[in-house]
């Protein structure tokens, strides 16, 4: 069963994806107004009252800023793994309980017809995670938010037709850039965001399990440039004999502006 993929932003300000296949749609995060998200959804032909479910990956606020007034509005789930969800409650007192549903990291999960895979990510947060979503043989993965790669990341990582890949920052800028010591250890660290390099040295190694289209995603605006995380992405591949619109397509998700869709058979 043929399914789309369409980034409504993603980056500091907010994360929204959009993934829908004939029969049902869901999103990953809800980091925008609900207002800006059911304005975009819209222009995309979907209704808001349409999304089967909002799946989240962690509880900051680029992530999850829109999903009370979207879930209340629309009559939309949120899935959640446990502590996730008891880490937005706060913020979801008045979310009928029926609306809030709960999922482990580590086992699957359907929303209609499509498959939900959670896996952990490090990162500084209660729980956090990344997800592939199946609808027939395609797989879309997302992951961002990742302070170090791990070996189980990597695992399900592999054989993506289409994945979301965070390339958050580029280690100069970083370290020349405006933020405190402490805000840049943070960063950098092991529970921080996965830097331009290591999104590189990621991309080329998945070439050999089936990678077909990689999206570059969650940069930052104030450590990053989409020139950079595009050319450092490159280079790595270039270092394994690899090219892009060639071996593989990469882009870069823009941070507030959304993107095409995608479409996988």
């Amino acid at each position: 069963m043929a399914v789309t993929f369409c980034a409504i932003g993603s980056g500091s300000n907010g994360n929204c994806y959009l993934i829908a296949n004939e029969k049902n749609k869901i999103l990953v995060d809800a980091g925008f107004s609900a207002k800006h998200i059911a304005q975009n959804l819209l222009e995309l032909g979907v209704e808001p009252n349409e999304i089967d479910g909002i799946i989240v990956t962690h509880e900051h606020s680029d992530h999850v800023s829109g999903i009370r007034v979207f879930c209340k509005k629309h009559g939309v789930p949120v899935y959640a793994n446990e502590k996730t969800l008891a880490a937005m409650m706060p913020k979801l007192q008045d979310v009928e309980p029926r609306f809030l549903r709960k999922f482990n990291n580590g086992e699957s999960f359907y929303i209609g017809t499509l498959e939900i895979a959670p896996f952990k990510t490090p990162h500084d947060s209660v729980c956090s995670c990344g997800f592939c979503v199946y609808s027939g043989n395609a797989k879309i993965t997302v992951a961002t938010d990742i302070g170090h790669m791990t070996r189980g990341i990597l695992e399900n990582l592999k054989y993506s037709d289409l994945l979301v890949l965070e390339s958050n920052y580029d280690l100069e800028m970083l370290e020349n850039g405006p933020y405190s010591p402490f805000l840049k250890q943070r960063v950098q660290g092991p529970n921080g965001h996965l830097s331009n390099d290591l999104c590189g040295q990621t991309v080329a190694y998945l070439l050999e399990f089936g990678i077909k289209q990689v999206l570059l995603a969650h940069l930052s605006e104030e450590n990053n440039t989409p020139e950079l995380a595009y050319g450092t992405v490159c280079q790595y591949l270039n270092k394994v004999g690899a090219e892009d619109k060639k071996d593989i397509n990469i882009e870069v998700l823009s941070r507030n502006a959304r993107s095409k869709c995608y479409r996988i058979i």
